[in-house]
């Protein structure tokens, strides 16, 4: 618990009187300190109740007070408690006049209360909320080593201490990205805590334990106690789970790197892609959902960590690895609408980030094709983006899948056998013609050819591998065979 100027008010053995009620809610009392300075500001640190009689100030002199009062708020002190009958008759009017105009709380100490009696009340109920958040904290650190203990992901862990604190609570990487948090909805800013004063509104400790990359945990106070015992309580047990999840990751990485390279070779067996699935800690029969993560220029860990953990929320299984150096997830254990479930999630909690989600996979061979189809259409994606359930790119994998990558090249044999006997272009001259659909212009200009050469290496072509280059049928065995090859 924190202790405020409320709590000093509803003991009636005090016998203390509201003048000014301040801003809400209150700051937390760190000390008392009875002082007769007109600036004691020098020795304060922020938190203080401030006792005085008000001896070297003259009662009726607003400018004086209303300069008191503002150092007072500039350095943020929980109030100030005047002596009244000591030095002033009761309180000055002019200083209450001050602290209501500043939100400064104040309350008049009667003559028969002395200050000692404030102090002693204070620091025993400081002595006191430290003891209750000690055991708080013990109570938080059993907690979370048990939900360690059963498997509980980071934003769970997050949601028990945001319970404990009665604060948002997050953990941000070094650049300031939120990594999970509590409420997920809550916005952080690491400007806003670089900015917070002695009475900071945000709270952090550094988790040095996470990795290679620092991570910080957060919380956002707003005029509560700073909750240091809980914060560094939770720090080591968040720490240690980072860097458990990072090893893991690690672990897994050569295993998945090996699965995601059969899934992308198309000539690697059905039978050996399942036994590899297997080995990545996936069911070769389970349906599985992939989500392809694109990292633009520029992109810290954190969108790939928040993508990891919010997968962690809808699946019981999820694997990592990298395409081409793109972020791929493997989900499986989610439900029958996990794919749906998974994009909304995504649309909700980065809008912007460029990702496709695709599946689910019933099967091996099918994995292969939506593995195919979301890192083709990820290429495009500005935004969560449902993976088609069919195209070009999911084709092509199916049919290299199943042995047509050496029919594609019986195709081609003819023009690649001819361009080495005579030195000529016509294998790049296709690919080149079929990128520009088929437009002589176009073609022509990227080529840099005349007409005339280009219309005689088109009949070059179409003589050597037996089709005509007018035909849809023919402009599209000649492009996926062209796509088995260049694979």
């Amino acid at each position: 618990m924190s202790l405020t100027l409320d709590d000093l008010l509803a003991d009636a053995a005090l016998e203390l009187t509201l003048l000014s009620p301040g801003r809400r809610p209150l700051r937390q009392i760190t000390w008392v300190a009875p002082t007769e300075l007109v600036d004691p500001t020098p020795f304060l640190t922020g938190g203080e109740l401030i006792l005085t009689t008000g001896s070297l100030l003259d009662a009726d002199d607003r400018d004086a007070w209303d300069a008191y009062v503002g150092r007072l708020v500039r350095r943020e002190v929980a109030g100030v408690g005047f002596g009244a009958g000591v030095v002033h008759h009761g309180t000055p009017a002019a200083l209450v006049t001050a602290a209501r105009a500043a939100n400064l709380p104040l309350v008049e100490v009667p003559y028969g209360v002395p200050f000692v009696k404030v102090t002693r009340w204070i620091a025993d109920g400081i002595v006191a909320s430290q003891f209750s958040e000690t055991l708080a904290a013990s109570r938080l650190a059993s907690k979370l080593a048990q939900l360690v203990a059963s498997g509980a992901t980071l934003p769970v862990l997050l949601a028990e201490l945001g319970t404990a604190a009665d604060a948002p609570v997050a953990v941000l990487d070094i650049a300031g990205e939120v990594v999970a948090s509590h409420p997920a909805d809550e916005g952080w800013s690491l400007a806003e805590l670089a900015s917070s004063g002695p009475q900071r509104d945000m709270h952090a400790i550094s988790l040095r334990g996470a990795g290679a990359v620092d991570h910080v945990l957060v919380a956002s106070t707003r005029g509560r106690a700073a909750l240091t015992a809980l914060l560094q309580t939770a720090a080591p047990i968040l720490s240690v789970e980072l860097a458990r999840q990072l090893e893991d990751q690690g672990t897994r990485a050569a295993q998945m790197e090996m699965l995601l390279a059969a899934v992308r070779d198309w000539t690697t067996p059905t039978a050996s892609l399942a036994r590899l699935i297997k080995v990545a800690g996936l069911s070769a029969d389970a349906p599985t959902v992939v989500v392809a993560l694109r990292r633009t220029a520029g992109a810290v860990p954190a969108l790939a960590w928040r993508m990891r953990l919010l997968a962690g929320e809808h699946a019981l299984t999820v694997r990592q690895g990298t395409v081409a150096g793109s972020l791929l997830l493997l989900l499986q254990d989610g439900g029958p609408d996990l794919a749906e479930v998974l994009l909304a999630a995504a649309i909700d909690s980065f809008p912007s980030a460029p990702l496709v989600v695709g599946g689910p996979a019933a099967d091996a061979e099918h994995l292969r094709m939506v593995v195919a189809s979301s890192v083709t259409q990820l290429a495009r994606a500005e935004s969560p983006t449902r993976a088609s359930t069919f195209d070009v790119g999911a084709v092509v994998a199916a049919a290299a899948a199943r042995g047509s990558v050496a029919a594609a090249e019986e195709f081609l044999a003819p023009l690649i056998a001819y361009d080495r006997r005579h030195d000529t272009r016509l294998l790049e001259t296709l690919r080149t013609y079929l990128r520009c659909d088929a437009k002589p212009g176009p073609t022509m200009a990227e080529l840099h050819v005349h007409r005339n050469t280009l219309r005689y290496r088109l009949a070059k072509i179409e003589s050597l591998i037996g089709q005509n280059l007018s035909e849809l049928p023919a402009l599209t065995s000649c492009w996926l065979a062209l796509q088995l090859h260049d694979r």
